[in-house]
This record gives C-alpha cells, sequence and structure tokens, in this order.
C-alpha cells in the first residue's frame, strides 16, 4: 500500500497538495514521479549537510555525474562530455541523476533539426543567453563536432550543418541555469527519414518512440521549400500529415506543448512570410484539434546576411514555466524508470 507521491522536479507541489506539475490527473502517470512506500519519510531532512545545489556533503557515495548535474554552472563543473550523441539508455543513465526534459525535434530531411540545436548550444559559446548560463553537457563533444562545420576554422566556404549520421534513436543534452533554476534538457537527434515514413502512414510509436515521452515537440517546416512557389503547399500538407501521425497512439500526449517553427527564415520575403503566417495559424488549429498546445513561429537560426531571430522564443519555448506559487522541495530520488517508456499505472 501506497501513501504518496514523491516527484524528481525539486519545483513539483505532488507531495503538498496532489498537484502535478507537468499537469498530470493522475501523478503516477507523470514520468517524473515516484510512489512512496507506507513508513518511509518524504520530508527533506533539514539537518543534512548539503550545499545549496543538493548535494549530499557528509554521505560520501555521491558519484561524480551526480555531483556534475547538481553542482553550479561555472567553468571548474563543465563535463567534456562524450564524442557521440547518446543512446536512449545512456540518456536513461542522465535521467537517473536529475530531471530532465525530453524535446523531441520532429521535421524532415533538412528541415533543420540539427542546425537548430546547435545554435542554440552555440549561443552559450559567447556568453549567457536569454538569461541563462551554460552549465555543461554529457554530449559536450558532440556537439561541438556538429558544430565545427559552422565555423571559420572549418575551411567552409559557407556555414554548413552535417546531416544525422546515426541510424537510431539518439539524444543531445544540454544542461543551463537560468533564474536560480537548473535545466538538464535532452534534444532528440533522430534522422528526417523517420519522420518521413510516419508522413507516409508509419505508426509513430514503431518510427519515433521517443515520441511519446517527449516534454515538448519542435515540429519544423523547412523554409526553403515554403519560398519556392511550386512546393509551398505541399510543405504545408506534409506539415499537416506530420501533426497528424504524431498524434496517433503511441505519439504525444496530450497537452504537449508545440512550436510549429518555419525554418531559414531570412530567405522569405514579406510576401511568403505572410503567406506561411495564415497557414501556420492553421497548423497550430489542427495541433489544437489534436489536443496539444501549439505556437507557431518563424525563425532563422543560421541566416547568411542577417541576424539571428527566433532563437530565443525557442528557448523560451522548451523550458518550463515558472512556477506561479510556492512549492515544497521534494528530495531528488534517482530511480530505474526509462524515461522513454510509459511508467504502468498501479492499480
Amino acid at each position: 500500500m501506497t501513501v504518496g507521491i514523491l516527484c524528481s522536479l525539486q519545483d513539483c507541489p505532488v507531495a503538498a497538495d496532489g498537484q502535478c506539475l507537468e499537469g498530470f490527473g493522475d501523478p503516477r502517470e507523470c514520468p517524473n514521479s515516484s510512489e512512496l512506500a507506507a513508513g518511509e519519510d518524504s520530508s527533506v531532512d533539514d539537518e543534512a549537510d548539503e550545499d545549496e545545489f543538493g548535494v549530499d556533503l557528509a554521505g560520501g557515495d555521491t558519484s561524480i555525474d551526480e555531483a556534475l548535474e547538481s553542482a553550479p554552472s561555472d567553468s571548474a563543473w563543465i563535463s567534456l562530455g562524450g564524442d557521440r550523441a547518446l543512446t536512449p539508455e545512456e540518456a536513461d543513465l542522465v535521467a537517473r541523476n536529475a530531471p530532465c526534459r525530453l524535446v523531441l525535434v520532429a521535421g524532415e530531411f533538412e528541415s533543420g533539426k540539427t542546425t537548430l540545436v546547435v545554435e542554440l548550444y552555440a549561443q552559450f559559446l559567447r556568453g549567457p543567453f536569454a538569461g541563462a548560463t551554460f552549465g555543461g553537457s554529457h554530449t559536450l563533444r558532440a556537439l561541438d563536432a556538429r558544430h565545427h562545420p559552422a565555423r571559420v576554422e572549418s575551411g567552409e566556404p559557407v556555414p554548413v550543418t552535417d546531416r544525422t549520421g546515426e541510424e537510431d534513436m539518439r539524444l543531445v543534452h544540454l544542461r543551463i541555469q537560468r533564474e536560480a533554476r537548473v535545466h538538464n534538457l535532452l534534444f532528440s537527434d533522430v534522422r528526417g527519414e523517420f519522420f518521413e515514413n510516419i508522413i507516409d502512414g508509419a505508426a509513430v510509436s514503431a518510427e519515433v518512440p521517443l515520441a511519446g515521452r517527449a516534454n515538448v515537440c519542435l515540429l519544423l517546416i523547412d523554409g526553403a521549400g515554403v519560398a519556392n512557389v511550386l512546393h509551398r503547399q505541399s510543405m504545408i500538407s506534409r506539415a499537416q500529415l506530420l501533426i497528424a501521425g504524431l498524434t496517433e497512439p503511441g505519439g504525444l500526449r496530450d497537452g504537449t506543448p508545440v512550436m510549429i517553427l518555419l525554418t531559414k527564415g531570412d530567405l522569405l520575403s514579406a510576401d511568403v512570410k505572410a503567406w506561411a503566417s495564415s497557414h501556420m495559424d492553421s497548423l497550430s488549429e489542427l495541433a489544437a484539434r489534436r489536443h496539444l498546445v501549439p505556437r507557431a513561429l518563424i525563425v532563422a537560426a543560421r541566416p547568411l546576411d542577417s541576424a539571428q531571430f527566433g532563437l530565443e522564443e525557442v528557448l523560451d519555448g522548451v523550458l518550463p514555466a515558472p512556477p506561479d506559487r510556492l512549492a515544497r522541495v521534494v528530495e531528488v530520488q534517482p530511480g530505474d524508470r526509462q524515461f522513454w517508456i510509459q511508467p504502468e499505472v498501479v492499480p
């Protein structure tokens, strides 16, 4: 028999009043929650010798990874990370040590998925961005390798991004801190062919099983295709099919925020932007009918002859909304839940 719920999200009030921060009617369905067995104490030990980020300084058994996840985001605590994106099993190890938000980056081949994530990371190479500071990454070298072709020292005549080379599901990790809150973000790095298969009718649960565990979805539409008068209507139609496919059983959960992003906005004339905006509104209406929470935006992550725009709004969209009330602090409990698999609900 259980007597309560614990949540790994620091600001979640579920232990205090039963309200789930992620919006689940039954908190046990939330992937960040765990049930408290009878006799266990859910309170935080006020006498424990902990620093301000919750690292147990007295226990002596905190792993290096746990310390990195909990430490201040200054240069002394930045992890070099691996040179390959994480498999779901490797990402699970990261998620066990700290709460993570899974960001599904969806879109067809050459829609700009990898470029968007890489350019978000690149903003922190220049310093704080959008009120946030960089706090390390378990895939730092993988991110840097993806960004290298866009830098002058790569020798490329124009900035480019190598296409995703992995055949299976991969994720990259980014840790940032904003307004005294630490956020661990896991961005999917999935080849466009998987999403094209969903557009063509394949089951989302088979093609992109990560979709069912996503906290937020970035759905990208190739602006270069929309700029072409012969292709633009097809691009919108295929985006409609992708939204429908992603919301089939095993896909995005009801209430999932989705940002519908028209990429390469620097290639679009004012007339094309006006045409695209009206059609993106229709895509938002479709997403809302499919029980998602949509927002449409035109972005330019890596323009050649103009300034970037839209990245700050994208970062705002992938981060959780600030809590609107004080919540009881619940101690983070590492567990064995695989974050990308729907947990069973205990009757």
